[in-house]
């Protein structure tokens, strides 16, 4: 492919990332306030769509079209500016890429009003346990959690700016959910709440060889989930819409770098509690 033809194809990747990326932040919860209850499990599946309204849309694009226009051109010396823009795409990519992800939990209740539980999402291992601390005789709960993840870095996201090579990343998350809601008898569940994410991220990349600042930091998600689950008895299909406002102003290259905004994911899956 000639490099005009390569870095067309690369613009139009850029345009159209939000639709082919398949590994994005996991912000969703996918389970109702209700505990699983003492011996019993809890499996879900779902699928996780992340769509990024806020400033890290703009700086993405910024970055993948000074990426394509060093590849048109083979002879071009990337400037300092070129540099910062790449990097400061990649970065947006990495904390906040679009996307579809697919969703797998399960856990198991150790007492009546704790259960705990593991949670894959492609890229992304997830650990938490969860309490309750409301009951009442007509169905309401309320529960409180905490949980770490931590991110398997993949270069899927960075298939759009091929000039940026990732050396090194690695980012560590703590959940905070809030959350209500109510038992609709045998035949599923309501719930609502609140969420906080704090994230330690590093990440070490390179352009055309040569290397570029390490970029560490701290960013936080604060937002809002509800969702519900229909059924019967032991299996439920669900649906879940999740917004969180996302802070994060990195440094790159000694200057402050604005990629928040606010991400909405919603979700669809299947989950079964038994026996």
């Amino acid at each position: 492919m000639s490099s005009s033809l390569r870095a067309a194809a690369l613009a139009a990747a850029a345009a159209s990332l939000a639709f082919a990326t398949g590994c994005s932040t996991t912000i969703s919860t996918l389970q109702p306030a209700e505990t699983v209850g003492r011996n019993k499990w809890h499996v879900g599946v779902a699928q996780d769509v992340s769509i990024p309204v806020g400033r890290v849309t703009s700086v993405t694009s910024t970055g993948a079209t000074t990426a394509a226009k060093i590849l048109a051109d083979s002879s071009y010396k990337p400037t300092d500016q070129d540099r910062r823009e790449i990097l400061d795409a990649g970065l947006g990519l990495m904390l906040n890429p679009p996307g579809t992800t697919p969703d797998v939990m399960v856990r198991y209740g150790f007492v009546d009003g704790f259960d705990a539980g593991v949670r894959y999402s492609g890229t992304q291992v997830h650990l938490d346990a969860k309490a309750q601390f409301l009951t009442t005789a007509d169905g309401w709960a309320g529960s409180v959690s905490i949980g770490y993840s931590r991110h398997l870095y993949s270069s899927t996201v960075f298939d759009v700016l091929e000039v940026l090579d990732i050396i090194s990343f690695q980012r560590h998350n703590l959940e905070l959910p809030v959350q209500f809601g109510h038992r609709l008898g045998d035949y599923g569940h309501l719930w609502m709440g609140a969420k906080y994410i704090g994230s330690y991220y590093r990440m070490d990349s390179a352009l055309a060889g040569v290397g570029l600042p390490s970029t560490a930091g701290l960013m936080h998600y604060v937002g809002l989930n509800s969702g519900i689950a229909l059924g019967y008895k032991y299996v439920f299909a669900m649906a879940e819409l999740t917004a969180m406002e996302m802070i994060a102003k990195p440094e790159v290259f000694g200057q402050p770098v604005d990629i928040g905004g606010l991400v909405i994911m919603p979700a669809v899956g299947v989950m079964a509690r038994f026996p």
